[in-house]
């Protein structure tokens, strides 16, 4: 038997103090907050990715929006003492539906990344890949580059 509990008659256990519920209260909103700022960093690397891409449409940032919202419900449910249950139940639902969002997202974007990569300078031959970057290697791109673009950037 754990040792913070005692047994009733009845044969049901309750835990001797209230420190048993505050602790769990304290990590439930631990996770909950790393849960929040984990959302916001997917906001941001979602907003910075789709205003650094022009010709793909990037959606990323969508399930920061709904798993900020779960957990920032959640937070908030926490602290109630009225209608706790009704606002952890859509915490939790908020929640579920961010990570399924954000795996769905992750598929959109890769298609959408993989569908506009431009393969013409790989079947034209110009994609090299170097190994090892010693003085060869690097006078040769300064030369394939020089005679791509020509005297302007002497």
């Amino acid at each position: 038997m754990h040792p913070g509990l005692s047994q009733r008659a009845s044969g049901m256990t309750v835990p001797q103090s209230a420190g048993f519920y505050e602790r769990k209260k304290r990590n439930s909103i631990m996770v909950t907050v790393s849960l929040l700022v984990i959302s916001v960093l997917i906001l941001i690397i979602g907003v910075a990715a789709t205003t650094r891409t022009q010709n793909v449409t990037v959606g990323g940032y969508y399930p920061g929006v709904i798993l900020g919202f779960g957990s920032f419900i959640g937070i908030i449910g926490s602290h109630l003492i009225e209608n706790k249950r009704q606002m952890l139940v859509a915490s939790i639902v908020f929640i579920s539906f961010g990570v399924v969002a954000s795996f769905c997202c992750a598929i959109v974007d890769g298609v959408f990344a993989a569908r506009h990569i431009d393969l013409r300078p790989l079947y034209a031959g110009r994609c090299h890949y170097y190994s090892s970057l010693d003085e060869k290697d690097v006078s040769f791109q300064r030369l394939m580059f020089l005679q791509r673009f020509g005297e302007r950037f002497h």
